[in-house]
C-alpha cells in the first residue's frame, strides 16, 4: 500500500507541478471541471466521478469505461449521482494531493492520507463518506491555505 502511494506521489509531482505553481499562486480550489490531465488514471485520482462523455476521452473505449467504472465502484453507491456529494469527494482529493506536493515533509502527510483513505474506503453509504470527507476537508483545508505563496530559495546545504 505504501509503495503505491509513493508512486501516485512522485506520479502527481511529475504531471502536476504547472497546477501546483497555479496553487501556489492564487491558493485557490479548483473546480471540479477545470481539471484535464492528458492521463485518464491521473484524473480519476482527483475526480474519480469523471463524466467521461464530456471530457475529451474515447467514450466508446472498452478499457476507459472499465477505468472510470472501478474509480467509481471505489465509493458508495449513488455517489457520483449526488453532485453535491460527488464536489466534495472532488474538493477532499484535490486537497490531498495538493497540498502534498507544496508540504516540505510530504512523507509526514502521505500517513495521513492514506488513513484518510482507508477511512474512506470503509464507507458503505454516502452518509458515512460525507462525514469523512467533512473531516479529511477540514483537517487539510487549513493546512492547504497556510503554506506559504513565496518559500525562500533553499541554500542547497543538507
Amino acid at each position: 500500500m505504501i509503495k503505491k502511494t509513493l508512486y501516485l506521489l512522485s506520479l502527481l509531482i511529475i504531471v502536476f507541478p504547472a497546477y501546483a505553481q497555479q496553487i501556489k499562486q492564487e491558493r485557490t480550489i479548483s473546480s471540479i471541471d477545470q481539471i484535464a490531465s492528458p492521463y485518464l488514471s491521473t484524473t480519476l485520482l482527483i475526480n474519480s466521478c469523471l463524466d467521461i462523455s464530456l471530457s475529451g476521452f474515447n467514450d466508446k473505449d472498452d478499457n476507459i469505461i472499465r477505468m472510470v467504472n472501478e474509480a467509481k465502484a471505489k465509493y458508495p453507491a449513488n455517489t457520483c449521482n449526488n453532485s453535491a456529494l460527488a464536489n466534495k469527494l472532488f474538493k477532499a482529493r484535490f486537497l490531498q494531493y495538493s497540498t502534498i506536493t507544496l508540504v516540505d515533509d510530504p512523507w509526514n502527510l502521505d500517513i495521513k492520507i492514506v488513513e484518510q483513505n482507508k477511512l474512506i474506503s470503509q464507507c458503505k453509504d454516502t452518509v458515512c463518506l460525507d462525514k469523512v470527507l467533512d473531516a479529511i476537508i477540514s483537517q487539510l483545508y487549513p493546512l492547504y491555505i497556510s503554506i506559504p505563496i513565496f518559500r525562500p530559495p533553499t541554500s542547497g546545504q543538507f
